[in-house]
């Protein structure tokens, strides 16, 4: 048995988190259940997104030994919301520039709160608030040829965030849960320590991750019209007149 894992989960559960383990296949995916989810019994994870399990549900996932530990945000886990940083290097810019921004207060107080690093070099945060969204990519790039894995692969996110019925996998989890095999570390606070910010303070967290950014932007273009198309129905001196000369 895992104990700090089992002990982690439970200590998570009862202050209100709805726990649900990670599969242990790499995928970073929520266990399934057969649960009944729209009016029928099926395989899902997303029962969990409502109804959380009980405390003899959850000490049956870590009876054996489970290596990982996952939770579900949103309302379901008390207006849970995480924040992630993927790239190590934007975490550190922006931390700097929150700091010099005056948003330094707010950035330490959610991270003596909850933060922790992921087996990847990424950086996650939790927080709760009155205002939740979705899950929601704040800052991408283009990859780089030798970062992609297919060729429609073509996107990394820099920032983002899991929110209502979003999923992630926390600290401390390990071995078989995480592709590269390496554990989750927490690095200050936990789940008894999670800060409530308000919707200003969100915002504020929300549009200086958007700064980071690097995909390039549409542009519009305004349509050539084709003379046939505007003069498809003119006829005689109007058509012309309306033409112009040398037409």
């Amino acid at each position: 048995m895992s104990e700090p894992v089992r002990s982690f989960a439970l200590a998570a559960y009862d202050i209100g988190l709805c726990v649900v383990p990670p599969k242990e296949d790499g995928s970073k995916q929520p266990l399934v259940d057969y649960v009944e989810y729209d009016g029928q019994q099926k395989w899902t994870w997303k029962h969990w997104q409502e109804h959380r399990p009980d405390q003899e549900k959850v000490e049956g996932w870590y009876a054996n030994g489970r290596t990982g530990l996952g939770y579900i945000c949103g309302a379901i886990s008390k207006n849970l919301e995480l924040f992630e940083f993927d790239d190590g290097t934007v975490y550190d810019e922006f931390k700097v520039i929150a700091h010099a921004s005056g948003l330094g207060e707010l950035v330490d107080r959610i991270e003596a709160g909850y933060l922790e690093r992921t087996p990847n070099g990424g950086i996650h945060w939790f927080y709760r608030c009155t205002l939740i969204e979705g899950n929601t990519e704040l800052a991408r790039r283009p990859k780089r040829p030798e970062e992609m894995q297919h060729a429609t692969d073509k996107v990394k996110v820099l920032i983002e965030t899991r929110g209502e019925g979003g999923y992630a996998v926390v600290a401390p989890s390990n071995g078989k849960v995480h592709p590269t095999g390496r554990a989750y570390h927490l690095i200050q606070g936990g789940p008894s320590t999670i800060v409530t910010i308000t919707p200003d303070e969100r915002e504020s967290l929300w549009e200086l991750a958007r700064t980071f950014d690097e995909m390039p932007r549409a542009t519009f273009t305004e349509p050539s019209v084709k003379p046939k198309s505007l003069f498809k129905n003119c006829r005689g001196a109007a058509c012309r007149a309306l033409s112009g000369p040398g037409n």
